[in-house]
């Protein structure tokens, strides 16, 4: 360095006689060094000015950016000379770098998203493509890029949703526009599925843009679908169906549960299930219950409960864990039916029955009685041989006179 100026030396820090003498690499950070080099050898061979841009390093330890601008001069009398007229850039250096990290942090959520993230201009025309939109459409990005938006939507629909985005450019509103909704694409085979669209309007210089988020929710659908269905079995079964948490407290009861027991809903949640007792199961039956909860088995068996009235009924109960993925018992489900009237049937028929048996038996031996009177009375009318009748009334063989004694 042969001569700076005090702008020259305000812009590093330094008092104006630290710079001369001094190679004006030495005020690079290493990794500028190569740039440096680059530079000076293009300034110094070409015949024209010659610019660039690297970091310096500042007195208080900072960096700071400056754009280099040269002329060199090789006049015969004096010495080579390169002149530099440098300017601060920092500012903008640093608001460009940022902008790049920012870029490059979106590219890498857009590309390694497992949403498809979907770009259109204002004509609806597809300007980029994630690898996820791949994946959900069918579509290559080379295949579909400058292709119509609508191409993704099923025919049906695409004249309200190109209305809904000539609103927005209109200055009118949308329901899709930062929000999120429900609706239906079209893969490239042609087959429909369901997906969650959240629609973005952003404007550059050139022009207005559009950017969609797409998940795939068709199968979220078809468990929902099971999950309402399931829900319904339960809620309409004919058996009362209760679950608990794991120390017997109600947090689910369905229909056939409100009208067997009489309790509301609002009665039973958060009370134990022990409210319905009616202190006429065995205790035996409760530990033999929880013994078998404990181990993760299901148990089997029967309680005596009290229902709002105060009446007393049977219930035949199944109840079984409820495992988490992890395998973790959390809660406990009991499918009861009401088998009062059933128990009192079967009752009244055993009786019926027993009844039945004893009837049986007594008009039985009734009949055999009448038989055997019958038949002494016929013996005796008739004097039939080989009878004689003993005084006890009872017919007896007579004595044969021509049997041979042994």
């Amino acid at each position: 360095i042969l001569r700076i100026n005090h702008t020259g030396a305000s812009l590093l820090g330094y008092p104006r006689r630290e710079y001369e003498g001094k190679a004006f690499k030495n005020f690079l950070p290493a990794e500028e060094q190569e740039t440096w080099a680059t530079f000076l050898e293009l300034s110094t061979q070409a015949n024209q000015r010659h610019s660039g841009e690297f970091a310096l390093h500042c007195a208080d330890g900072s960096i700071i950016y400056v754009n280099a601008e040269s002329t060199f001069q090789n006049l015969e009398e004096d010495l080579p000379v390169l002149h530099m007229t440098l300017t601060e850039v920092t500012r903008r250096r640093q608001a460009e770098m940022a902008l790049r990290a920012s870029t490059e942090r979106y590219k890498a959520v857009v590309q390694s998203s497992n949403d498809a993230i979907v770009s259109s201009d204002s004509k609806g025309l597809i300007v980029s493509w994630n690898p996820c939109a791949e994946r959900m459409f069918g579509y290559q990005t080379a295949e579909i890029i400058g292709k119509p938006i609508h191409t993704l939507m099923p025919e049906r629909d695409r004249d309200e949703r190109l209305a809904c985005i000539q609103r927005i450019l209109d200055g009118g509103e949308c329901d899709a526009l930062n929000a999120t909704v429900e609706t239906t694409a079209l893969h490239k085979d042609g087959h429909e599925f369901n997906i969650e669209l959240s629609l973005t309007m952003w404007k550059i210089a050139d022009g207005v843009y559009f950017t969609g988020t797409m998940r795939d929710i068709t199968q979220r659908k078809q468990t929902e679908q099971t999950l309402r269905m399931l829900s319904e079995a339960v809620r309409q079964s004919p058996e009362a169906i209760v679950i608990t948490d794991i120390s017997g407290c109600i947090e689910y009861v369905n229909e056939a549960f409100v009208l067997n027991t009489g309790f509301c809903r609002e009665e039973t949640l958060g009370r134990n299930a022990s409210m319905l007792s009616s202190g006429d199961t065995e205790p035996a039956t409760y530990t033999n219950m929880w013994g078998t909860l404990a181990r993760g088995e299901v148990w089997k068996g029967e309680f005596h409960n009290r229902r709002k009235d105060g009446s007393v009924f049977i219930e035949s109960a199944v109840l079984a864990p409820i495992r988490q993925p992890d395998g973790s018992v959390t809660h406990y489900v009991a499918v009861k039916e009401d088998i009062t009237e059933k128990r009192r049937l079967a009752e009244e028929l055993d009786k019926h029955r027993n009844h039945l048996e004893t009837l049986v038996v007594e008009r039985t031996a009734q009949l055999t009685e009448a038989q055997h009177s019958a038949l002494m009375e016929k013996g005796q009318d008739a004097g039939l041989p080989g009878t004689a009748q003993h005084g006890d009334g009872d017919l007896r063989p007579a004595a044969d006179s021509g049997s041979r004694s042994r």
